[in-house]
């Protein structure tokens, strides 16, 4: 009944919202990282990986090697000068921060979809993309173990649907979400199970993040809800895993990504409301860090523990001062015009990608012309605002925006059967002209 509901709820355990296909085949591809030092960012962009300066905001230089979307980055545990790359052409590959040259490369043979490296940099933890299922949806996907010394690699487990992982700050302990799942496997041998441990839950997962100091492991929901599990990592590994009691619930929509700051104080979370939560874990306090340009996609905290980079889906990387809580710096990768679709195992787009009259707007008016006195060229990738690129040098010039609103999803015109229905805004003309 109604009352049974509300209380199940109210311990985090029941059920919300209608079950629909699962959202962490449809999460956006994009990864970002800082390097050791603070001095640069890692983002993906599509085939390639762009390296900027945190100081200027220019490129500093791109790693580019990879034929298919690259879908995770990490840096370099022990050396600084490098980073790990994944991508659906089933290659990883280290590469050379200081002049962008490879140094190695994993040939996987599958499309890679996720990928961690251990604090030893021996091993990377992959979601391997296998194919889809039955209805020609959902990928079936493998987590696998590679020795990165002697290219080896081992399947450790499946999942029904692609997983998102983490490893804990110890590397002992690798979590996955897959569908309504928590997945835990010890990375120790001497511990190692033949299936993993499952952590259910009511609705499907779509991010998962690790504690630093390996408190807990935090997962957020379809529906916009965060979990805590504690005692789940290898030094508890005896212990029965306990699920936070409150709930954490600002997200309207799902969690796209989780992260923690590197004091461990502060959860991190992100979705498409475009809006930073960060929720002070002692408390349970929370505070925001509204239009930051669009539906964040990921963030990731630099190791002092100040700033937090924001990847934004306009391909704004957003650098947050939480001592502030102000933006200190804006940097701006080329727009894309829509999220590029990604592909099973067997060729054919997945969930993710996107289809029909809605992409057929998003492609249709990404170049508006070209600005007159300095030869700029004007684009609209999404939405109101219009940006100007010096495609000579390659960087941002400047952003006009032709409507002050606010990102509001699901905001538009209702359907049929009275349900709401999205109508995207966009700028499909511009006229262009200068009166010397």
């Amino acid at each position: 009944d109604g009352e049974g509901k509300r209380r199940r709820r109210k311990k985090g355990r029941g059920l919300g919202v209608k079950e629909g296909d699962d959202a962490s085949a449809s999460a956006p591809v994009a990864g970002l990282v800082f390097s050791k030092d603070g001095k640069c960012i890692l983002a993906t962009w599509l085939n390639k990986v762009e390296v900027l300066s945190t100081l200027s905001g220019k490129t500093l230089t791109s790693l580019v090697g990879h034929t298919l979307q690259v879908t995770a980055v990490a840096v370099h545990p022990v050396n600084v000068s490098q980073a790990f790359t994944a991508s659906l052409d089933g290659f990883i590959r280290l590469w050379d921060l200081s002049d962008g040259a490879p140094v190695k490369v994993w040939n996987l043979s599958a499309p890679l979809r996720h990928m961690v490296v251990s604090p030893d940099a021996s091993k990377a933890y992959v979601t391997m993309l296998k194919g889809v299922d039955l209805a020609g949806k959902q990928a079936v996907s493998y987590v696998h173990e590679i020795n990165l010394e002697t290219g080896k690699q081992r399947r450790l487990f499946k999942c029904r649907a692609t997983a998102a992982i983490a490893l804990s700050a110890q590397g002992d302990t690798l979590y996955a979400v897959a569908k309504k799942d928590l997945l835990l496997w010890p990375t120790d041998e001497a511990l190692e199970e033949k299936e993993p441990r499952r952590l259910r839950h009511a609705r499907n997962l779509v991010a998962v993040s690790a504690h630093p100091q390996g408190a807990f492991v935090a997962v957020g929901d379809e529906r916009g809800e965060i979990f805590r599990w504690y005692k789940a990592s290898g030094a508890d590994w005896g212990a029965q895993q306990v699920c936070s009691q409150a709930n954490m619930h600002w997200h309207a929509h799902a969690v796209r990504c989780l992260g923690t700051s590197e004091d461990g104080c502060y959860l991190l979370s992100g979705g498409e409301e475009g809006v930073l939560v960060l929720w002070q874990i002692e408390t349970g306090h929370r505070q925001y860090l509204p239009r930051l340009g669009g539906p964040i996609n990921a963030l990731a905290t630099s190791a002092c523990g100040t700033i937090v980079a924001v990847l934004c889906q306009e391909q704004s990387i957003q650098l947050v001062n939480l001592l502030t809580r102000k933006v200190q710096r804006t940097l701006r990768l080329l727009p894309l015009p829509s999220a590029p679709a990604l592909l099973s195992a067997s060729g054919t787009p997945d969930a993710s990608g996107t289809s029909g009259p809605a992409s057929a707007l998003a492609n249709r008016a990404a170049v508006l012309g070209v600005e007159p006195r300095h030869g700029h060229v004007m684009l609209n990738p999404r939405g109101t605002t219009l940006q100007l690129w010096d495609a000579l040098s390659g960087r941002h010039v400047g952003s006009v925006e032709a409507t002050q609103r606010n990102h509001v999803k699901g905001a538009g015109a209702l359907g049929g059967g009275g349900k709401q229905k999205a109508v995207p805004q966009r700028v499909l003309l511009a006229a262009l002209a200068y009166s010397p």
